[in-house]
């Protein structure tokens, strides 16, 4: 009896919670005429400042490209070399509060820093023990909130120059999945630049390995306070399917459907298509969570919304792609940056397979054909 009604509770449960809510829609404002049709460019991260022009890190150039909030391009700097104004390799890039570009390159073992017209200002060493692998960054205060996967203590406040460590969170948000083929595993394994976001006082984290779970995390006092920090989880769309598995290499030929992310000789990361692919602060007043999640044969691509009292509005698909065995279909579309008038610029594969870079404005259609969230014209959310 208990076997039937857990399997009936799996089976409508999934159904329920994992329903999705509707599509989103996009128009849009400009292409970035550089990166159209852009097969080999190489993408790296891109940022903005506090005046909304936005800055391309080309990871195979090697250079930082810098164009205003109508695409207009405007400036470059940037090539191979150890150089004052050369990059080895783009390690993490990050705009902070007063507008100066930083780069972290570990192959030279350097901090570069530049204004915001692209003006070289300082070069520092880099200490790794300080920064361990940041992933993640995000504004709070003056300090910085960096995000890594090696550290012992994941969430770390550093410096606004990444000059120094300030203090490191002693948070308990490590989340395991368990099932009788699951490890543990850090929820900051391979975390995207953009899993971290400052929400109306509060730091919000998606792992990359997703679940159907925000960890919100806030404080009464300052954030440099000890043992003041209070966290949550939020709970958001339940897709019914685990992140991962751990398998032994020897049970590789028995996967259909996942990706494969090779660890060693002694084990093997199986993503079940479940990944945040970034999280977004609309001006306070909205969440995006860009997922892309296994549903029934498909791999779907779409966004978590959430309101500022961080309730979930529900999930709207942006597209779908069949899947095949022993492999997904890799689903072009990434968030680069969110603009102050709730526009975004967005990376994805048109109708001829080219991979377009684009300022577009997006909706949100309910399945009965209701507008959500109309960010063509702001509006109220319907609650």
């Amino acid at each position: 009896m208990k076997k039937v009604f857990y399997f009936l509770f799996m089976v409508l449960g999934t159904t329920i919670l994992g329903q999705i809510t509707g599509k989103v829609e996009f128009k849009k404002v400009y292409k970035i005429k550089e990166y159209q049709d852009a097969h080999n460019i190489g993408f790296g991260t891109t940022q903005k400042d506090s005046e909304d022009n936005f800055y391309i890190f080309d990871k195979y150039s090697l250079k930082i490209h810098k164009y205003n909030k109508h695409g207009k391009y405007i400036k470059s700097v940037g090539r191979r070399g150890r150089g004052p104004k050369e990059f080895l390799h783009f390690s993490f890039v990050y705009v902070n509060q007063k507008d100066q570009i930083i780069v972290i390159d570990r192959y030279q073992n350097k901090i570069k820093t530049f204004d915001s017209n692209l003006n070289y200002l300082t070069s520092k060493t880099f200490s790794y023990e300080k920064f361990y692998t940041t992933y993640s960054a995000v504004n709070v205060g003056e300090y910085i909130l960096t995000g890594s996967i090696d550290s012992p203590t994941p969430l770390r406040f550093v410096e606004s120059d990444f000059s120094d460590l300030v203090k490191e969170l002693n948070l308990n948000i490590t989340q395991y999945y368990t099932n009788n083929r699951v490890d543990k595993e850090n929820i900051f394994y391979g975390s995207f630049t953009t899993n971290l976001i400052y929400f109306n006082n509060k730091i919000i984290y998606s792992p990359y390995f997703y679940s159907g779970k925000l960890l919100a995390v806030e404080t009464k006092t300052d954030w440099l306070d000890e043992e003041n920090y209070q966290t949550e989880y939020i709970k958001g769309y339940q897709c019914g399917n685990i992140p991962y598995r751990v398998y032994k290499p020897n049970e590789r030929n028995h996967i259909k459907g996942f990706s494969m992310t090779n660890r060693g000789r002694d084990e093997i990361i199986v993503a079940e298509l479940n990944i945040s692919r970034g999280i977004y602060n609309l001006n306070n007043e909205w969440i995006l969570n860009l997922i892309r999640i296994k549903k029934g044969d498909y791999a779907v691509l779409g966004f978590e919304v959430y309101n500022k009292e961080l309730k979930y509005l529900g999930f709207y698909e942006i597209k779908r792609k069949k899947l095949k065995i022993n492999n997904y279909p890799h689903i072009r579309g990434a968030v680069h940056v969110v603009f102050s008038d709730n526009t975004i610029l967005w990376a994805y594969r048109d109708e001829n397979d080219d991979l377009i870079y684009a300022k577009s404005k997006i909706k949100f259609i309910d399945k009965d054909g209701k507008e959500r969230i109309n960010l063509y014209k702001k509006q109220n959310v319907k609650k």
